[in-house]
């Protein structure tokens, strides 16, 4: 009869170099559970900030207080009743997570997909060859807002 015997445990770089990548699998995948948890929680600022982190840091500068104007610090009636982050309007050619149409404006089934959208928008204009490594300068570039007083407003916007 055959003896049965184990496979060697990996030794030195091999191993590390196995727990390094297990350890970033466990990661990965409790950042989608967190992601997936947030998506059915109600909207906090806390929350934004964590799910933010969790999917694209960059916006957590110009583009959280672009979301702090636009919805009124979270008070708008297009944010309270339609999830709409960042007055987004419906887009008809780039990919989208909206859910439909509300006062002119997009409207999500859940704040995170408005986040998400926002950057589906940034990534189609990225595209089309425009930079956001100053993104004042990219939000003017791409005509944002009539307002020609929109940078300084935002920059007024203490986070």
């Amino acid at each position: 009869m055959p003896l049965i015997s184990l496979a060697p445990m990996p030794q030195g770089i091999v191993k590390e170099s196995f727990e390094r990548y297990y350890e970033s699998r466990v990661k990965e995948f409790e950042i989608k559970d967190r992601i997936t948890e947030i998506k059915n929680m109600k909207f906090t600022i806390s929350l934004l900030e964590e799910y933010i982190d969790l999917v694209d840091p960059s916006l957590m500068d110009v583009p959280m207080r672009q979301f702090i104007l636009e919805t009124g610090w979270f008070q708008s009636e297009l944010f309270t009743e339609y999830n709409n982050i960042a007055g987004m309007k419906y887009p008809y050619i780039r990919k989208t997570t909206a859910a439909g149409t509300a006062l002119g404006y997009a409207r999500y089934n859940h704040w995170t997909d408005s986040v998400d959208d926002y950057i589906h928008w940034r990534d189609h204009w990225m595209s089309k060859g425009y930079s956001t490594k100053d993104y004042y300068d990219f939000l003017k570039d791409i005509n944002y807002s009539i307002s020609s007083s929109y940078e300084i407003l935002l920059k007024n916007i203490q986070i």
